[in-house]
């Protein structure tokens, strides 16, 4: 029994110091997604954007999870770091340059998955885009030339 001047004790533990991921999202809103990926950790959703995330953490074994969303969710790409207390592990998270393809993370600058696909796309835009202008100033020049007749 305690006597009324005394406090009742208490034993805690202290906490270990964090620790850090700092998470390098590549890309931007041009080239990725117009959104910034959904980040979990452990399964909790945090706060990142494109470019460094310093995110404290609690020591021992964090899941990284990335993913990008549009309509529907894509690019998923998930790590498993041990973050010792007081240490800062880099991790890096590439989403597709397309919806097709998966996202890529891992401890360093990971290459975009799609890039092929997305590149002969555009191409294709690009011909037929100017196949298109160049039916359409063939024509008036076709038709210019009939009325001049």
């Amino acid at each position: 029994m305690t006597r009324p001047d005394q406090q009742p004790q208490t034993f805690h533990q202290p906490l270990p110091p964090p620790g850090w991921i700092a998470l390098s999202v590549q890309g931007n809103r041009w080239t990725a997604s117009p959104f910034a990926p959904v980040v979990r950790l452990n399964g909790q959703v945090v706060p990142a954007s494109y470019g460094e995330n310093v995110l404290p953490v609690h020591p021992g074994r964090i899941r990284v999870d990335a993913r990008c969303q549009l309509v529907a969710e894509y690019g998923h790409a998930a790590i498993d770091v041990d973050v010792a207390p007081g240490q800062t592990v880099p991790v890096s998270y590439a989403p597709p340059m397309h919806r097709f393809a998966p996202g890529r993370i891992g401890p360093g600058p990971q290459p975009r998955e799609g890039m092929l696909a997305a590149v002969l796309l555009l191409s294709l835009q690009l011909f037929l885009a100017l196949t298109s202008l160049a039916l359409a100033v063939g024509s008036l020049v076709l038709s210019y030339h009939l009325m001049t007749r």
